[in-house]
């Protein structure tokens, strides 16, 4: 099954800082100037000290887009490396009347390394194992940044079962809060 996206390292103004929100709106703002606002595409931001964001995209998006492509197949060996949101909504208030408040709420310590990677085996087509995981990292949102999206840095190797699976994992990313960064699979060389 073949791969393809395209890849584009973008200068942000230092000025924009490394907070989600502010690249995020700063990103749209330029695919917007661009005309491609509405093409698929996911980002992340390549480090606090680097003001660039490293962005993939199913198009180009400037002369200095990168077609990336390769074939996937079935049993494949591969280790990805990502950071992945691990809050969820759930429901509060009384399920019998309608109104209801989401609550977004991340796995304890002790269960974060089971759930991450359930979740990750079942929305990547790989079957495998987490070499590493870090910590929960808040990393702050929203203008006055009172919001936080809960993530953990991750790197999985693992054999592709779903080919299908893993390659929209690939193009599109995977999780919540895509676009704020989280969940762009960066596959390493088992090479």
């Amino acid at each position: 099954m073949n791969v393809s996206y395209y890849e584009t390292v973008i200068a942000v103004p230092a000025s924009l800082g490394s907070k989600p929100y502010k690249q995020h709106q700063w990103l749209s703002a330029y695919l917007d100037s661009r005309g491609k606002i509405n093409i698929p595409h996911h980002f992340k931001a390549l480090s606090p000290s680097v003001p660039a964001i490293h962005l993939r995209s199913l198009e180009p998006v400037t002369d200095s887009s990168v077609l990336i492509e390769y074939d996937i197949k079935a049993g494949d060996d591969v280790t990805i490396y990502l950071e992945y949101c691990v809050s969820s909504n759930i429901s509060k208030g009384n399920r019998t009347d309608k109104i209801g408040k989401q609550v977004e709420t991340f796995p304890s310590p002790e269960n974060m390394h089971a759930v991450v990677l359930k979740r990750l085996m079942a929305k990547t087509g790989l079957a495998g194992e987490i070499v590493e995981i870090s910590s929960v990292k808040k990393t702050h949102i929203g203008k006055h940044a009172k919001g936080f999206i809960p993530s953990v840095d991750v790197i999985v190797r693992g054999v592709i079962h779903k080919p299908e699976l893993y390659k929209l994992a690939l193009e599109q990313g995977i999780g919540k809060k895509r676009a704020f960064g989280m969940g762009m699979i960066m596959a390493i060389d088992n090479g």
